[in-house]
């Protein structure tokens, strides 16, 4: 078992990596190609100065920011390989339209996206079924058993 979980953790880690990497990209991506006026990496600034306080330089919020947002992304993939990984592509999907909803449910109002709110709503929408696909696709071929219970179920 322990040998299990190590290597399940490991490749969660790993298409944790990428689908947070298949977010950040389809973002960065639409937003360039509909010439969108919005930054799509605009809250890790605001990530950071919440972790750090205000006295940090904008520089280092994006960097605190930034790590924060990594290590969401793979600690989302993490728990989603590692309870229903190897699982049927769209429970994926759904996974991360949930994270989406949980999203969307704090950031409008903590951030002030009323100005932004369209945009915003295109861009996060379309990240968020980027890194499901991903999770989902990458789960399914490199994860063969269902999660840590591993009988399918």
């Amino acid at each position: 078992m322990q040998t299990r979980l190590a290597s399940l953790v490991r490749t969660g880690l790993i298409i944790g990596a990428c689908a947070t990497a298949s977010y950040d990209l389809s973002r960065w991506l639409l937003v360039h190609a509909l010439s969108i006026d919005f930054n799509p990496f605009g809250a890790f600034p605001l990530f950071g100065w919440g972790i750090g306080g205000a006295q940090l330089t904008r520089s280092v919020a994006f960097v605190v920011g930034a790590v924060y947002h990594v290590i969401n992304g793979l600690s989302f993939a993490l728990s989603y390989c590692l309870l229903l990984g190897g699982g049927w592509l769209p429970w994926a999907v759904l996974w991360a339209l949930s994270l989406e909803l949980v999203m969307f449910s704090v950031y409008p109002g903590w951030l002030n996206l009323k100005a932004v709110m369209v945009e915003f709503t295109i861009v996060s929408l379309t990240g968020h079924l980027a890194y499901g696909a991903t999770l989902g696709l990458l789960s399914e071929r490199y994860i063969p058993q269902r999660g840590l219970r591993g009988d399918g179920v």
